[in-house]
């Protein structure tokens, strides 16, 4: 065994006369070898033609251990997960690769052991997702992903919030909100939903006038914004009387 050094077996030839024919065939033996995992090298034994010297009748078949590339595979993924929506929020979105890294370990055929192995190999980068609109919330994220896996982190994940929108809430002169106003909520940009739509209309309100009529951009998509009125005075109150 030219892998360990080692002598793996001997056998004894038959007596014979100087110049006679050897009857031995190493080929049987040698087989049985190789499909043990052996790998013929060399022989200084000749099958059928070697012949009795009158020394030196001592021969020796080389081998080795034969090896084996395996070829191990790893999956990658990325999930992005949507939170903060109730019942409205979307599922995940999930990108898988199949065989996104490799991993090659040479065996002794012999023994069965590792002998030789690349270790995981490869990246990959995922790409982005768009973010969905969600009516009456608006997101963190415009879009997510983009994200690279690798062996050693090879599910990759990222998270995107929802959050209420604010509302436009009818206050009187004192800032408290009007009794039965209508309190809109901001729509959502619906080309971008981390934004809500500008130039939001301000509601009617019975028996108030707004103090300044024109429509309204939130300046925090989750903050409400007071939009100020005053009351309309009747005709009674007008000429003081009850």
């Amino acid at each position: 065994d030219d892998t360990t050094g080692k002598t793996l077996s001997s056998a004894d030839l038959e007596k014979g006369t100087v110049g006679s024919k050897i009857n031995y065939t190493t080929a049987d033996k040698i087989k049985s070898y190789e499909d043990n995992g052996y790998e013929f090298v060399s022989s200084n034994f000749t099958d059928g033609s070697q012949v009795y010297a009158k020394e030196g009748n001592d021969f020796v078949v080389h081998l080795k251990h034969s090896t084996k590339e395996v070829v191990s595979y790893k999956d990658a993924t990325q999930t992005i997960h949507y939170v903060g929506a109730g019942d409205k929020t979307p599922a995940d979105k999930v990108q898988t690769q199949k065989d996104a890294f490799t991993k090659t370990d040479t065996i002794d055929k012999v023994t069965g052991e590792v002998v030789k192995t690349t270790g995981w190999e490869g990246t990959k980068t995922f790409g982005t997702e768009n973010t969905p609109v969600v009516q009456g919330y608006h997101a963190d994220k415009k879009t997510a992903g983009g994200l690279t896996a690798t062996p050693e982190n090879p599910d990759v994940e990222e998270t995107v919030t929802y959050s209420p929108n604010g509302k436009l809430v009818p206050v009187d002169p004192n800032g408290t909100p009007i009794p039965g106003a209508d309190t809109p909520t901001y729509p959502t940009d619906p080309n971008d939903p981390t934004k809500v739509v500008p130039n939001e209309p301000i509601p009617d309100v019975p028996g108030y006038t707004p103090v300044d009529p024109s429509p309204v951009t939130p300046t925090n998509p989750g903050e409400d914004t007071p939009v100020p009125y005053t009351k309309n005075e009747t005709p009674a109150a007008k000429y003081g009387l009850t």
